[in-house]
This record gives structure tokens, C-alpha cells and sequence, in this order.
């Protein structure tokens, strides 16, 4: 039987969008760098899984398109309409924000739910997984009815869509900012969207109501593989300042499991909800709490200064206690350190310190151009295997900086700090062109957790201890281009 000819030229509408956006796709794939390196995780019974980088953004281009797809069934075969698209996607990010922002309040204004947080008590694992698994007990079952009242608004394949479109979103940031935990949205997402496709297929309909549910859960499965275990290892570390992640995974797994969650009993949201109001409580019911000791944030910092050609303690002002005030005997109030920061910079205690601390950073200058091409062309090696690495230029307008071959700055600009992430020793090429023919310098600093203890008097038993690794170690050195 043939279709009519509104349905033929509302197919042939949905094909050409399909194709504009797959045009689209592969235009920003022509301008978009590869990813490097691999993509790990583990699944159960298979153990770790592996593939390449430069695949995070033809997957992620594979979901758009999915999306588009099935934007056009839904359109064509469950009557949506873009108003209450529009509507949807609006909704179901605002209820996403909504549950973080409830998630982080009820960490900060009621501490009773958590008293047993220690992560020095051997207990801490335990009460820590009832207070996330009450957490998310109470989110799921908001969820479910914030779920319920936009599907009446919007009807559920726009709900669903929309729900689907705010983790595509995700998804693009996660490419292009954490290409390595992008798997956490990427995989869940396809398989959400290639069983939404199906679902909505003619063939599929046909198909007895326990097979169209096995593909329903089938589509789930590699959202329930990833999430869980991922949202259970991210709680006890970004805890308790970073609430909101933890529930932004939960809401990626009840984002995917919408129309599954949409057949769901009333029952279902009640004994979620009661569930994760017993879990909280037994948190905060908690006897075994042991108190924690107190910490006190180390503010040391071991300086080492190529220029200078030697090594200083320095601490911010402020006051100092009986070990510290051990090392900064040389001064009786804190004072501008002139010699290795100059003029303008802040008041502190310093003193002198031994140079076996850090290694000084290994550079080396290949050219310095001078006017009209002024430019400053040197490689920095990270001895000390530094997780941070920072950069600044002095008395100079950059114009362009290039890194290893790629470009980070193409425009004049006032000034210019580049600060790195987990270089180790990998050997960074640095050309800085400057505009004009100024002397200017680059400060090379690179950034340690924690202080050569060996170096340090041994802190009293009876002092107030320290938060690990709050101090910092800093190896720095200043390169002049004449």
C-alpha cells in the first residue's frame, strides 16, 4: 500500500535534515584535531577494554546523527511536535540542575546526615555507600515524578528526546575537555537511541510486549555496566564538595532508562523515596563515628630559583606556629622578598633553604628571533616529572604561541600564562612571537604536591598535624630574550 503524499514528503524532509546534519558533522571533523592516546575502562566478566582516542569524536558524531534520527521517527510515528520538544528540552535540564543543587544544599545545611564521614575511620566505606545510596534513592524518586509531570506536559518520546539531547551536550564537553571519561556517556547514549529507533519501527511493534521489553532493558544494559560503578568510586573522592557530580551520573543512568521508568508503577517513586529516607537516616543515626583529628592546611612552600641560584621557605602572612616560626627565625614580621620576586610582590616569611630539594627546570633556547619576526623559540623538559606546569611572559605582547606544533594563541594579547596538567617529562616546544622588538622574559615555574620532608625539622608530636600534601614545592627559572 503507498504512503500519501504527505507522509512521502514528510520522509523525504526528515532524510534531507539527516543529511545536512551528517555534513555538518563531517565539517567539524575536518576541523577538529584527532584525540590521542587510548580510552580505558573496565566491564565486568570482560575486565579492562581499550580503543583509540582519535575514536571519541566519530562515536560522538555516531550519536548526533543517531539523535537526528530519531528525532525524525519520533516526529513522523509518535505525532511530536516542536513545541513541546522545545518545551521538553528546557524541562529536563532544569530538573537535572534542580536535583544537584538539592543533592549539594542537603550536604552543606544538614550536616546530621553524614556525622560519620572520616575517611580515616575504617567504617568510613560503609556509612559513606548508605549516604550515597540513600541520596540516590531520594533523587530517583524526584525523578521519576518530575519525569511524570513533564511527560504530561509534553508527552513521553519529547521527554525522552530532550532528555537524550542534554546528554548529547554533555557528551561534546566531555570530548572535547575529558576525552578519556567520555565512554561514560558516549556508550550509554548509543544504546539508548539505537533501542529508542528500534522501538519505534514498525516490524518491532509488531513483536509480542515481553520481546519489545527485553529490547527496552537490552538498550540499558551498557548504562547499568558503566554507571554504577563509576558513580560509586567519583562519591568517596569529590566528596563532599563535589555533590553534584555524583548525581549528575545518576541522572545519565535515569536519563537513558526513561521510557522504562515511564511504564513504572506509582509504588515504584514511594518505595524509592522511603528507601533513600531510611538510607539517610541510618547515615546519620551512626553510633561507630569516630571523630576524626584535627588537620591544619600546610601553607609551606619550598621555592628553588634558577636565577637567584638558590632554594627559600616561604609562607604567606600570617601567623605561624612554634615549628614554622623554627624556620623563619631570621625575621620577626613577614617582609617583601625583593631578591626573587621583586617590588610588587605581597608580604611573606622567607628564609634560606637547601638546594637538593627539586631539580631546576631543564630548558633550553633554539632561537630568538629578532624584529620584525621578534620571537622566542626554547624546549622545557620537566626533571622533577611535575603535574603542573606554568608559564608567564613579562614585558611583552604575544601575538602567536605554539606548543608541539600546535597553536594556542593566534591574536595580540596583554599578557599570557599557560599553565599545563600532566606533562611528566614529555619535552615541550614552546615559539612565543612578540609584537614589536621589547627584552622580555618567560618565568618557568613547575609545581609539586607536598615539601621535601627530608629537608624539614621534625614536627613535635603534640603540634596540631597536617593536611598531606597541602604544602607545594616550586622549581622556577626565568629565561631573558634580548
Amino acid at each position: 500500500m503507498n504512503r500519501p503524499p504527505c507522509s512521502t514528503r514528510a520522509s523525504r524532509c526528515c532524510a534531507w535534515r539527516a543529511i545536512s546534519a551528517a555534513s555538518a558533522w563531517r565539517r567539524q571533523g575536518t576541523q577538529t584535531q584527532a584525540a590521542r592516546g587510548q580510552v580505558y575502562f573496565t566491564l565486568p566478566l570482560l575486565g579492562t577494554v581499550h580503543y583509540s582516542g582519535d575514536l571519541v569524536w566519530t562515536f560522538t558524531r555516531l550519536t548526533g546523527l543517531l539523535l537526528v534520527g530519531a528525532v525524525c521517527v519520533a516526529m513522523q510515528r509518535s505525532q511530536v511536535r516542536y513545541p513541546a520538544l522545545l518545551r521538553a528540552v528546557f524541562l529536563m535540564p532544569c530538573v537535572a540542575v534542580a536535583l544537584g543543587m538539592l543533592a549539594w544544599q542537603l550536604w552543606m545545611h544538614v550536616p546530621a546526615l553524614h556525622r560519620a564521614w572520616n575517611p580515616d575511620a575504617p567504617q568510613h566505606a560503609r556509612q559513606a555507600l548508605l549516604y550515597l545510596a540513600g541520596l540516590c534513592g531520594v533523587c530517583s524518586a524526584l525523578f521519576i515524578v518530575a519525569q511524570r509531570r513533564v511527560m504530561r506536559l509534553t508527552g513521553l518520546a519529547a521527554a525522552m528526546l530532550a532528555a537524550l539531547f542534554a546528554l548529547l551536550l554533555v557528551l561534546v564537553l566531555a570530548s572535547w575537555l575529558a576525552p578519556g571519561a567520555s565512554y561514560l556517556v558516549a556508550w550509554p547514549l548509543l544504546a539508548a537511541l539505537g533501542s529508542f529507533c528500534a522501538l519505534h519501527s514498525r516490524r518491532v511493534r509488531a513483536w509480542p510486549a515481553a520481546a519489545r521489553l527485553a529490547l527496552l532493558v537490552a538498550g540499558l544494559i551498557p548504562a547499568a555496566l558503566l554507571v554504577p560503578p563509576a558513580l560509586r568510586d567519583a562519591y568517596p573522592v569529590l566528596s563532599p564538595l563535589r555533590m553534584n557530580l555524583p548525581v549528575a551520573m545518576l541522572v545519565l543512568l535515569l536519563g537513558v532508562s526513561m521510557l522504562l521508568l515511564a511504564h513504572a508503577r506509582r509504588f515504584v517513586a514511594r518505595a524509592l523515596l522511603l528507601a533513600g529516607l531510611t538510607g539517610l537516616a541510618l547515615a546519620g543515626a551512626a553510633d561507630d563515628h569516630v571523630e576524626a583529628p584535627p588537620l591544619r592546611a600546610d601553607g609551606l612552600v619550598y621555592y628553588k630559583d634558577m636565577p637567584s641560584w638558590d632554594a627559600y621557605w616561604l609562607h604567606p602572612e600570617g601567623e605561624l606556629d612554634p615549628w614554622e616560626r623554627r624556620l623563619f627565625a631570621n625575621l620577626k614580621e613577614p617582609h617583601i622578598f625583593v631578591n626573587a620576586f621583586g617590588w610588587e610582590s605581597p608580604r611573606q616569611w622567607y628564609a634560606w633553604a637547601p638546594r637538593d630539594g627539586l631539580k631546576f627546570p631543564f630548558t633550553r633556547v633554539l632561537r630568538n628571533g629578532p624584529a620584525p619576526e621578534r620571537h622566542a623559540d626554547f624546549t622545557l623538559v620537566s626533571e622533577n616529572k611535575a603535574p603542573e606546569v606554568r608559564l608567564r611572559v613579562i614585558g611583552a605582547r604575544p601575538t602567536r604561541v605554539r606548543l608541539n606544533g600546535r597553536t594556542l594563541l593566534d591574536t595580540e594579547a596583554k599578557t599570557l600564562t599557560v599553565v599545563l596538567y600532566g606533562m611528566d617529562d614529555e619535552p615541550l616546544h614552546f615559539r612565543i612571537d612578540v609584537g614589536g622588538d621589547p627584552i622580555f622574559s618567560v618565568r618557568v615555574e613547575e609545581v609539586l604536591p607536598g615539601l621535601p620532608d627530608h629537608l624539614l625539622p621534625p614536627r613535635p608530636p603534640a603540634a596540631t598535624p597536617l593536611v598531606p600534601f597541602s604544602g607545594k614545592s616550586i622549581a622556577a627559572d626565568t629565561l631573558w630574550f634580548y
